[in-house]
């Protein structure tokens, strides 16, 4: 996903740097890639410096050692502590919140993800409250299933329940960059779909 939101960034006028874990990672057209780990304040600074929005699709396997809350704390301080007030996050749709009013086969759904995965659910809850407590103006959004391909279509936005089943990792890369510097899903944990 990452390579989709830095390219659209790029397609949209924006100066992009990437964290990529190898380093010597090729950069492509107004990109610069920092070669390091998430976990690693030094890696995170030397990524933050001089940004104006940082958009964080950290991943990782869900069977490891869930670290989401912790790099995301870490980015928040460090955006903090320069300056840098916009946020914007990605998520799993199976993040439940008090607001939301799920249809029936986004209950479930969301159900056998936590006893599938109960410990990365729990991390990506902890995750949400470290964001919800910052003082970034913050946008974390929850998403379906992931499909490659191009952005195509209209994107289904809605803050109660899932709008649809998958989305494009073109779609999202557009969804996340426009959040860049469109204010109406601060503070908010929008779901999207094709």
């Amino acid at each position: 996903m990452g390579r989709h939101i830095a390219a659209t960034a790029v397609q949209k006028g924006y100066g992009v740097r990437l964290l990529r874990r190898s380093p010597g990672a090729e950069a492509a057209g107004g990109m610069e890639v920092i070669g390091g780990d998430a976990r690693d304040r030094k890696s995170l600074r030397m990524l933050l410096a001089g940004r104006h929005a940082v958009i964080n699709a950290y991943g990782q396997s869900p069977k490891g050692e869930q670290l989401y809350s912790e790099v995301t704390r870490e980015i928040l301080a460090l955006m903090k502590e320069g300056g840098i007030p916009r946020y914007i996050g990605v998520t799993g749709g199976s993040l439940v919140l008090p607001h939301d009013r799920r249809g029936l086969f986004n209950r479930t759904a969301a159900g056998v993800f936590r006893m599938m995965y109960p410990e990365m659910i729990a991390a990506k809850e902890k995750e949400y409250g470290v964001i919800a407590g910052s003082e970034a103006k913050w946008t974390l959004v929850r998403l379906p299933f992931v499909s490659e391909g191009a952005a195509a279509g209209k994107i289904k936005v809605s803050h109660t329940s899932m709008p649809g089943y998958r989305i494009t990792n073109g779609a999202i890369a557009s969804f996340l960059v426009d959040q860049v510097t469109d204010p109406s899903h601060v503070g908010m944990t929008p779901f999207i779909a094709n």
